[in-house]
């Protein structure tokens, strides 16, 4: 069974699966420091789910979307050739 994450952001609500809410809980625990890739991977690996190249750039950019449409700006940067960020 998967797990769905609701958030309210701005007073709307925006659900996350559990991988998605695993990424942003990365991000947002090191607020303002890179993440790298291989961080993202290794948290991701840890809840037995295998996590390809391909599927972390499609999480991201789920994510990306589901944040932007929510804020109105970007909330996930990346640092190109280190990892992603938020400010």
């Amino acid at each position: 069974m998967k797990k769905r994450v609701v958030y309210i952001i701005k007073k709307q609500k925006v659900e996350l699966t559990k991988s998605e809410n695993i990424v942003l809980h990365e991000l947002i625990e090191n607020r303002s420091s890179i993440v790298t890739r291989d961080a993202l991977m290794d948290a991701l690996w840890n809840t037995n789910e295998f996590v390809s190249d391909n599927t972390l750039n499609v999480l991201i950019s789920r994510l990306r979307t589901k944040l932007k449409e929510m804020t109105g700006y970007d909330v996930i940067l990346t640092k190109k050739g280190q990892g992603y960020y938020i400010e």
